[in-house]
């Protein structure tokens, strides 16, 4: 029993070191949505639209995962964003663009800490 329960930890341990090394990934590629999305005032643009899904669907498996694996400040963050995401293209890119830049960068320091944490 005790050797099934080490060969766990060990596998999720394994697991853990791959997530972060992903989030090095995640980070840049959301940073690089965030500037796409928030340096025009042309929010309905087809490209800035499918920017938007995009970045809610990476923003919405980070949450998941995040909290799945034991980050869970990560993991709240990027629930938070996500809610604000789903509420901003929802109202037609019409609520606080600003806040959901601020919790754009709010997102990304916070992937920064975990990075930093390894």
């Amino acid at each position: 029993m005790i050797n099934l329960q080490s060969e766990f930890e060990e596998k999720l341990n394994i697991v853990k070191i791959n997530y972060l090394k992903s989030l090095n990934e995640k980070h840049t590629l959301l940073g690089i949505l965030k500037d796409l999305m928030f340096k025009t005032d042309n929010l309905k643009d087809e490209s800035l639209a499918n920017a938007f899904q995009e970045a809610y669907m990476y923003i919405h498996k980070l949450s998941g995962s995040s909290a799945m694996l034991g980050f869970s400040e990560l993991g709240e963050t990027s629930n938070k964003l996500e809610l604000l995401l789903k509420e901003f293209i929802g109202s037609d890119y019409s609520s606080d663009k600003k806040v959901v830049c601020e919790n754009f960068e709010i997102l990304l320091n916070e992937i920064e800490k975990a990075i930093k944490k390894d």
